[in-house]
This record gives structure tokens, sequence and C-alpha cells, in this order.
């Protein structure tokens, strides 16, 4: 899981849409081109996080982004954490945010 996770962040960084979408379930917004990603760092975890019927696993950091075209998120360094849930293909992220 931690792999993944590392994966997944590096590529939110590169802006590698293909990858963060691989590796992302159809709940959540892969880390894309809007807003982008454009640092992290202090990554911990993962720990458990358990929801109503799933158990998570919650990988949190510190990123960097950039504003959101629609504006629902503003520009800033701010804590944030993806949560992975096992799927048949392996970890995938299924939430995401200030978790």
């Amino acid at each position: 899981m931690r792999d993944v996770a590392a994966v997944y962040l590096d590529a939110a960084v590169h802006h590698d849409c293909t990858t963060t979408q691989a590796l992302t379930t159809g709940a959540t917004p892969a880390w894309c081109t809007d807003p982008t990603m454009t640092s992290y760092r202090n990554v911990t975890g993962p720990t458990l996080l358990q929801q109503p019927g799933r158990d998570l696993q919650r990988v949190s950091f510190t990123m960097t982004n950039t504003e959101s075209a629609e504006h629902s998120l503003n520009p800033a360094t701010r804590p944030w954490s993806l949560c992975f849930a096992r799927s048949a293909a392996g970890w995938r992220v299924a939430d995401q945010g200030f978790l």
C-alpha cells in the first residue's frame, strides 16, 4: 500500500494523468490537471480508517496545490489525506481531503 501511495503522489506532482486515473476509483477525482498538486512532504501512514461497509488505509501528508478552475480549492499548502481501498486490481484511492 505504501508503494502505491508513493507512485500516486509522484504521478500527481508530475501531472501523470494516466497513472493517477488508473489508481483512483470512480468515487473520487484523480489528481491530474485541475487543480494540480505541485509538491508534497511529510507523508505518514498508512492508518486504518473505518467507514460503514469498508475499511480504508489513510495516508496523510502536506501538499501544495494550484487553484481549481471553479475556485472550490484555493492555492495553498495544506494537510491532505488519500484513503485507499483494496480492490481486485489492488489498492486504489477511494476518498480524499481533510480526512
